[in-house]
């Protein structure tokens, strides 16, 4: 029988091989243990080999996890033997319980790629959590074999069944972020952060805003995290709650707090990718000064050397106008009982709280790398930076073309490759509903800052030429 070992001497024992703070954050994030369970290797290889014959469509369908290549090289630098051989947003590492297992990482949705090109800390803007993952997990107990499988594969279903009702989203691209952690809070207790069968608190709704993943590269240049700037300080501490799922008790998460402070110090390394094409000079430096006059008083200054002068502001919804669910949901009756369920929870980590704060808008960030980061606003409803700009051309149902191919990109366009569609989801086969974008839905809408309508399409396409400079 093999020895269990706790998940925090793993991490300690990871981090004693690392050099500088920022290394030590990039090595625990590319190898490390940070999710506690995962698919044994084993029946990952053998859930691939049983799903071989399924017809692509159908795989997409309904094994949305099977469906993508897992093992192939990501290309990413530092990766230990285990991973050499994995995509680059799954980690292969040893359980507590001794087993080789496998599980998606932070870059599943915090890395994607532009014609070819991973970065690492863009947004994800293929991740599909459009299906019930129940019809995965509920397979793997058939392809477990061993005593160790079956318990890893039990741990890992038993957490998954639990979230997987709360996270579905209507679209591929957008994700549940807060909807999973707050349903991983209902299955843990408070006073000591271990699992619990029954329900500690009432789940989160199973309809839920959808968030548009932000780039990794802007922290450094903002003092709050997420759109409503909920937190303003212990970032790596809210970074740990991404272990939530298998955690083990109390003294696991207390021994992820150092590696997290390590992960946020690589984050704010993290620069903007410089756009790829040309950049015509002077039409975007007709675009800066109309930048500087509509556009810096939110979104910061930027002076000639590119410095930026940015001080975080939050937008009222009511004066931004942009769909207001995330906002009702992060201050609302909805949200208290996590925020609660929060506090407790670290105040019994830590001897800290949870220092939520709640604000009636959402949070201008900095435009740094803007070029990279479509589809725009919070839920990622609009496919085009011009219709960023010019709200009357912004599509009510689009289709998302390309999508995980890396090739669904319009570096020139700063878009999404889209189809405008006459129909939304609801007319839409069933194949073909979760590439609609659907603003008709609740938390989906499109609508707001409608800042740049006044400008005429010159000084439109000016002010989209000095964004990308950025």
């Amino acid at each position: 029988m093999k020895k269990i070992v706790p998940l925090g001497a793993l991490v300690m024992s990871h981090l004693a091989s690392a050099q500088s703070q920022e290394e030590r954050g990039y090595q625990f994030l590319v190898n490390g243990n940070y999710i506690g369970c995962g698919v044994p290797v084993t029946v990952m290889k053998r859930a691939l080999t049983a799903t071989a014959l399924i017809p692509s469509p159908v795989m997409a369908a309904f094994f949305p996890m099977a469906a993508s290549k897992i093992f192939e090289s990501s290309g990413l630098r530092g990766r230990n033997r285990d991973n050499q051989g994995v995509t680059s947003s799954f980690n292969v590492f040893e359980t507590p319980r001794g087993v080789k297992a496998m599980s998606l990482n932070c870059f599943s949705c915090h890395g994607d790629t532009i014609n070819g090109q991973y970065m690492v800390g863009l947004g994800n803007r293929s991740r599909d959590f459009t299906q019930d993952l129940r019809a995965f997990t509920n397979f793997l107990p058939l392809l477990a074999w061993t005593a160790a499988e079956k318990q890893e594969v039990a741990l890992f279903q038993q957490s998954m069944n639990a979230i997987a009702p709360y996270i579905q989203t209507r679209t591929i691209g957008v994700n549940p972020a807060i909807n999973l952690t707050y349903a991983l809070f209902a299955n843990r207790r408070s006073q000591d952060f271990t699992w619990s069968d029954e329900l500690t608190l009432a789940p989160p709704s199973p309809d839920f805003p959808p968030l548009d993943v932000p780039p990794w590269w802007r922290l450094n240049l903002k003092d709050s995290m997420f759109y409503n700037a909920e937190f303003s300080d212990n970032h790596h501490r809210i970074m740990t709650l991404a272990s939530t799922l298998c955690i083990e008790d109390a003294a696991a998460m207390r021994a992820l707090e150092e590696p997290f402070r390590d992960v946020e110090a690589y984050i704010k390394t993290l620069k903007a990718p410089a756009y790829p094409g040309r950049i015509d000079a002077p039409k975007a430096a007709a675009g800066k000064t109309l930048y500087e006059t509509l556009c810096a008083d939110c979104h910061g200054s930027y002076a000639d050397d590119g410095s930026l002068n940015y001080r975080a502001r939050i937008i009222p919804v009511d004066k931004i106008g942009t769909d207001r669910a995330l906002m009702d949901q992060q201050t609302g009756p909805e949200h208290e009982r996590f925020r609660q369920w929060g506090e407790a929870s670290f105040q019994m980590l830590y001897g800290d709280g949870f220092h939520v704060k709640k604000h009636p808008g959402y949070l201008a960030p900095p435009l740094n790398g803007i070029w990279a980061t479509a589809p725009f606003l919070h839920n990622g409803s609009v496919p085009s930076l011009e219709g960023v700009l010019n709200s009357r051309i912004r599509p009510r149902y689009w289709l998302k073309l390309s999508v995980g191919t890396g090739q669904d990109y319009d570096t020139s366009a700063v878009a999404v490759k889209f189809k405008e569609l006459p129909y939304g989801q609801r007319e839409s086969s069933a194949l073909t509903r979760r590439y609609i974008y659907d603003t008709t839905w609740p938390g989906y809408g499109n609508q707001g800052h409608t800042y740049g309508d006044a400008l005429t399409d010159a000084e439109r396409q000016a002010v989209m030429e000095f964004l990308k400079s950025l």
